[in-house]
């Protein structure tokens, strides 16, 4: 709050938002995802992964919380792999 809005949007977009886009694109030229825009995609995520880790936080019982919300997020991100490569993921 201290921050504000604008000042800590631009902090997310420089450090947690662009990584992730960066990973995006790698995993794009990899071949694991298929080609798209990585901006949109890295803004879905990062929204899912955010409001995932406040349904953490306020959970009454938050490693159960984690333990579905990681379930969920895995679930998510197998729906964006290419499928022929899913099979040489490493676990």
């Amino acid at each position: 709050m201290v921050l504000g809005w604008e000042t800590w949007r631009e902090i997310d977009s420089r450090y947690s938002l662009g990584s992730l886009e960066a990973g995006l694109s790698e995993t794009m030229a990899a071949g694991y995802v298929r080609s798209r825009p990585t901006k949109p995609l890295a803004h879905l995520l990062f929204g899912a992964l955010c409001e995932d880790a406040m349904v953490i936080a306020r959970a009454n019982k938050p490693r159960e919380a984690l333990v579905t919300v990681t379930r969920e997020v895995d679930e998510l991100l197998a729906g964006i792999l290419v499928t022929k490569k899913r099979a040489n993921l490493p676990r």
